[in-house]
């Protein structure tokens, strides 16, 4: 049987990797990527799409690193109760939780926090969060049984209450569907730009303070090996 120790700094070492080689990829291959997109508006929504699933893998690598090694170091022995466990998880801790909640300290919210940490949902930059779609079908779902009571109870003049609501939701759909294609016309090329070479520099800042962590842990076990 494997012992609860070696295993707790096996996955904190694991998740430190993952969470550095994740900053580096991002920085290097995936941003410069985005520049090859056709127009300003999809480069736009699809470096926004990054950011928040960034997020939610760093906090939760960021979270899962820091536990394992605590919990290695609290069940050591005191004669094995190294140093260098707790300052790899607070070097996660910082490079992952840390830097995200400065740099994203404008719209980074507790609430939000937490449910990117635990993956129930993510946080848009300005801090609300996204509704998952399973609730949003549910929700979809209670709409439609009310109207089918209605129906069965009212005969047809449920029917053209259905229809006004369909005609209704179709209207605010365009309505919509014009103001994203207005905002997406008023995206500045240069704006999105500067946005990607921001990322980049944090992405790049973020991979070497983890892989500074990351090296500490591999010579630590290293070290208890020998």
């Amino acid at each position: 049987m494997a012992c609860p120790i070696t295993v707790s700094k096996f996955v904190g070492t694991v998740s430190l990797g993952l969470l550095t080689g994740l900053s580096f990829a991002t920085s290097s291959i995936t941003i410069p990527s985005l520049q090859s997109l056709p127009n300003a508006s999809t480069a736009s929504r699809t470096l926004k799409e990054l950011q928040l699933r960034t997020r939610k893998n760093v906090l939760r690598l960021s979270n899962i690193t820091a536990i394992a090694l605590f919990t290695a170091f609290s069940l050591s022995s005191p004669r094995r109760k190294h140093p260098y466990l707790i300052w790899t998880a607070l070097m996660s801790l910082i490079g992952g939780t840390g830097l995200e909640c400065w740099y994203n300290r404008k719209s980074m919210t507790w609430s939000c926090l937490s449910a990117s940490s635990l993956g129930f949902g993510s946080c848009s930059r300005s801090g609300f969060g996204v509704i998952s779609w399973g609730s949003a079908r549910a929700g979809a779902g209670g709409s439609v049984s009310v109207r089918a009571d209605d129906e069965d109870s009212n005969g047809n003049g449920s029917e053209i209450e259905i229809v006004g609501d369909e005609e209704a939701s179709s209207a605010a759909a365009a309505a919509a569907a014009a103001a994203n294609a207005e905002q997406e016309l008023n995206v500045n090329g240069e704006a999105v730009q500067r946005e990607m070479e921001q990322e980049g520099k944090f992405q790049r800042f973020r991979a070497l303070v983890l892989g500074l962590g990351f090296s500490m842990a591999v010579v630590g076990i290293w070290g208890d090996g020998a």
